[in-house]
């Protein structure tokens, strides 16, 4: 028999039949491992809040409640005929023996009384200017402002930063003592008119707290108010 002319060599076909019995075994090998291993996870489908579906109670509730908020209705004030508590912080201070409170949203800042600078022709309540951090500032003080008896040093009291009907309009009002910051429902503040004192005119009303009454000023009045409007000047 002729010997075929394409046959390679015994010891090439030897190595041939190796290289093909590896790369077969590596096929097999690999082919095993991707049937060992597990499938990747698919991702898990984003999730998008869907809005509270028309006519459930809840978000009908809601709802009810933000447009009430937003229209400033009194039936905010209402969640199925019972009252909704709206609460606002104060800062509670001393004035002559009686508490008072100031809305703490028109509370700049809280401090001891800096140096005070006097100014020649102003009314008496005002106890001169003070530098904060390079901003000058009228001081005044409440006791008089309120018509009560002036402090004999008002300058160990406490000084409240308090904005005016403008961010730029800031006085700092000398109080005799700060006594910390509070909250209040709104809902359970009684008028001020039936007060008689001369305070009651600069109160938004008052507060039952703990068996006394705590009275609440009105920044908008006190800074309306003639006397601290020629302050403004």
């Amino acid at each position: 028999m002729e010997a075929d002319e394409h046959a390679l060599p015994p010891d090439e076909l030897d190595l041939a039949d190796g290289l093909e019995d590896a790369s077969w075994a590596a096929a097999l090998e690999s082919l095993a491992e991707e049937l060992d291993d597990p499938p990747p996870p698919a991702p898990e489908p984003a999730v998008n809040p869907e809005p509270l579906a028309h006519g459930d109670p809840l978000g009908d509730l809601i709802g009810a409640i933000d447009a009430a908020i937003a229209a400033d209705r009194p039936e905010a004030r209402q969640v199925g005929g019972l009252p909704l508590q709206v609460l606002r912080g104060y800062v509670v201070f001393a004035l002559a023996g009686e508490r008072y409170a100031a809305p703490l949203d028109r509370v700049v800042e809280l401090d001891r009384v800096t140096a005070l600078t006097p100014v020649p022709n102003t009314p008496g309540f005002m106890l001169g200017v003070t530098n904060v951090r390079g901003r000058i500032i009228p001081a005044v003080e409440l006791r008089q402002l309120f018509g009560l008896p002036s402090s004999p040093r008002p300058e160990a009291g406490r000084m409240m930063q308090l904005r005016g009907p403008s961010e730029s309009w800031i006085a700092g009002a000398v109080v005799d003592d700060l006594h910390g910051i509070r909250a209040f429902d709104e809902g359970d503040m009684l008028r001020a008119d039936a007060l008689d004192d001369s305070v009651s005119s600069l109160l938004a009303g008052v507060y039952e707290d703990e068996g006394e009454l705590l009275k609440v000023l009105d920044v908008d009045r006190l800074f309306s108010g003639e006397a601290m409007r020629s302050l403004s000047g």
